[in-house]
């Protein structure tokens, strides 16, 4: 690292000097221009020329011609959660069989070329299922669908995106999910897997854009700027976004409990069972609203440590229905398939809690740097 003076011009200008070395090595000389982008985190880069297209302007992506049709939506899910801007998927040749298997297959004139480097539309299956999964994408559209690709054109501004209130989206998401899991164990709710997997898809959707924006934020600063977010809060909230949808899976597992329950359990568990929902439910809560406010400058540490004391909770009367469970005297789990329904629920819980552990350890350091 260097050091330069700032020194004032006429005009209230200010100006500082460039290492000769620099400016020889990168082929800067008197009289060009330069141009300024300054940024919210208070850096200023310079720039010898305007900024060229973002390099997640656009991208292609080959599918093979002979892959499944799964893998060419795969493959746009990732060019998405990537940050692209624009994604054209397009087919290649398939590639050639090993040597042994062409020997015995066909004659050469009946294989083509078979060196796998011509190009090739996607099959109709690929387009299709390419097409369906940009549906389930938010903030994209297909722009064109042809014999020779798909193209996905992206629809929001990072200016358009909040990532606290996606996160408070998905909060509400997994605690909503946990509601219905937990009346589905304790009073026999019917049709709630259903509604349960409804909620994971939401929190999919939903994780996946945090996701796109996360990694468009890391890859350029005018997107940081439009978030309202630093580097590491963008980070620390898609790792959030990953523990919310964990969340809401949780309450899937908790929910297929339920439905297999059928009102097997005794008053006295399924009282035991609310309690530490309710317990579970909270560290999310509290954690994530730490999250969202140290996401918007505020430190809020104690809720931090109120979510890290619930997790505690939570495991510890886990514990308690475990050994009940195991206990031939424990009146409540009357029958093997009371203590499995009671254990499996429980699990499910624990590992609730753990979500909120998670995330209210990402808030508690970004609380810090509020504090700093």
């Amino acid at each position: 690292m260097e050091t330069r003076k700032i020194q004032q011009v006429g005009g209230g200008t200010y100006t500082v000097s460039l290492p000769g070395w620099w400016a020889t090595e990168h082929g800067v000389s008197a009289g060009d221009t330069a141009y300024l982008y300054p940024h919210s985190d208070g850096s200023l880069v310079v720039r010898w020329g305007e900024a060229a297209d973002s390099p997640l302007a656009s991208t292609r992506v080959p599918v093979p011609s002979d892959a499944p049709p799964r893998a060419a939506a795969d493959a746009l899910d990732a060019a998405y959660v990537a940050g692209f801007e624009e994604i054209d998927v397009s087919g290649v040749a398939a590639s050639p069989p090993p040597a042994a298997e062409v020997a015995v297959s066909a004659p050469q004139s009946a294989r083509g070329d078979g060196d796998g480097s011509g190009t090739a539309g996607p099959t109709a299956a690929q387009r299709d299922a390419v097409i369906d999964r940009a549906r389930t994408l938010p903030g994209v559209d297909v722009a064109a669908s042809s014999a020779d690709h798909v193209a996905v054109r992206g629809l929001f501004d990072a200016a358009d995106v909040s990532i606290r209130r996606s996160l408070m989206r998905l909060r509400f998401n997994a605690l909503a999910a946990h509601e219905a899991a937990i009346d589905a164990v304790t009073a026999s709710g019917g049709g709630v897997i259903e509604r349960v997997e409804d909620r994971c898809h939401t929190a999919d959707r939903t994780v996946r854009l945090i996701e796109r924006y996360g990694n468009r934020g890391l890859a350029q600063r005018s997107t940081l700027d439009a978030l309202a977010v630093s580097r590491p809060q963008v980070a620390g909230c898609v790792a959030a976004a990953g523990a919310l949808e964990r969340a809401t899976a949780r309450a899937g597992d908790v929910a297929a409990v339920g439905e297999r329950a059928a009102g097997s359990l005794d008053d006295d568990v399924a009282r035991v069972l609310r309690g530490v929902s309710e317990d579970a439910c909270a560290s999310v809560d509290a954690a994530t609203d730490a999250l969202v406010e140290a996401v918007g400058g505020s430190s809020r540490v104690p809720s931090a440590h109120d979510a890290r004391r619930q997790c505690a909770r939570v495991r510890r009367v886990a514990d308690c229905v475990e050994r009940a469970a195991l206990d031939d005297d424990a009146a409540a789990m009357r029958t093997p398939s009371t203590a499995a329904v009671a254990v499996r629920a429980i699990d499910g819980l624990v590992g609730t809690a753990d979500c909120g552990a998670a995330i209210a350890a990402v808030a508690l350091r970004m609380a810090v740097g509020v504090q700093r």
